[in-house]
């Protein structure tokens, strides 16, 4: 004989399909680029979560400032959000960094407990594993040709724009294959100890997976 429910009492699955997830900060070095990509993540999430009793918490805010200066940027949002965030990432990029630069922030991200997605040499690496893998370690300017011309013949008449709001739209449908490459990216300098000497590398597919997650994928 099946346990009888109360009236207007939820059954277990559906107690677990609106459970609340925890809340994401994620502090980005961009002020444009990073934050307009994230927050395609960020709309997608609250919109799965928009009937549960508390909508999801994530946070994305563009500091605008270099590696280690996002650290602290990081610690005093945190000390004016009144929300706890459980899950916090600092999005950068080597860039023109020193290396001992890119390397002393991610070891100074890690004591805090704060995780980093890390590009070498830019997020722009990420976006072009979505069409691409490439282990050639070529320079800023390049990615942004590459891209170029990736999204014209995709029909995108003006090309790759860093300040695109349609950026995650754009790349979503190509997310798996991004991933599959951003492994086997890492996999070909795993003997290598120092973050700036990897390249190119990247691990943002660490912070995707986990929004990923969020959305059962």
């Amino acid at each position: 004989m099946a346990a009888r429910r109360e009236p207007g009492r939820k059954n277990r699955k559906e107690q677990i399909r609106k459970a609340k997830p925890s809340g994401h900060l994620i502090v980005t070095e961009g002020i444009k680029t990073e934050t307009n990509y994230f927050n395609g993540f960020k709309n997608e999430i609250n919109e799965k979560y928009q009937d549960t009793v508390q909508s999801y918490t994530i946070d994305i805010h563009g500091a605008g400032k270099e590696t280690l200066r996002i650290i602290e940027e990081i610690e005093d949002y945190k000390r004016r959000s009144p929300h706890i965030f459980e899950h916090i990432w600092a999005v950068f990029d080597k860039d023109d960094f020193p290396p001992a630069h890119f390397d002393n922030a991610i070891h100074s991200a890690h004591k805090k407990g704060i995780k980093v997605a890390w590009s070498n040499e830019c997020i722009e690496l990420w976006f072009l594993l979505h069409f691409a893998y490439l282990d050639s370690n070529i320079n800023r300017q390049q990615y942004y040709s590459r891209l170029d011309n990736v999204f014209k013949n995709m029909g995108i008449q003006e090309g790759y724009n860093k300040a695109s709001e349609r950026l995650y739209e754009l790349l979503k449908p190509h997310q798996d294959k991004a991933i599959r490459h951003a492994q086997k990216l890492r996999k070909t300098h795993s003997e290598m100890s120092s973050f700036s000497k990897k390249a190119p590398c990247t691990n943002v597919d660490e912070l995707v997976c986990e929004l990923r997650g969020l959305l059962h994928y």
